[in-house]
């Protein structure tokens, strides 16, 4: 947990990296890289906001494939907001992007 007295932000950071895990009988090497923050300001409650990125990644011989993936909740008081982000690379080549805004009613929540 990180506190930002000055501002009275406090930041809660999660890190959960499994690294690179090789599988000798299908000769596969695969990644993943989880990291993910949530926020919030004092008591203001349409301050709270998360975001977390993704990696993932799969080798064998010449063949190499990796995802990318951002995505960010934050809040008004009427709605949630969504913001996402998806890469995709074969080799260090992007195949796939797309961007995704969402905004869902809070419903009293």
């Amino acid at each position: 947990m990180i506190r930002d007295l000055a501002s009275d932000v406090s930041t809660l950071e999660v890190i959960n990296d499994n690294g690179n895990v090789y599988l000798e009988a299908i000769d596969l090497e695969m990644q993943r890289k989880v990291l993910e923050w949530y926020r919030y300001h004092d008591d203001d409650f349409n301050s709270v906001e998360g975001e977390t990125v993704w990696e993932r990644g799969f080798r064998r011989g010449d063949w190499r494939v990796r995802t990318l993936t951002r995505t960010r909740l934050t809040s008004t008081p009427n709605t949630f907001v969504v913001h996402a982000e998806l890469d995709a690379y074969e080799n260090d080549r992007r195949v796939f992007a797309e961007n995704w805004d969402v905004e869902i009613d809070r419903d009293l929540v």
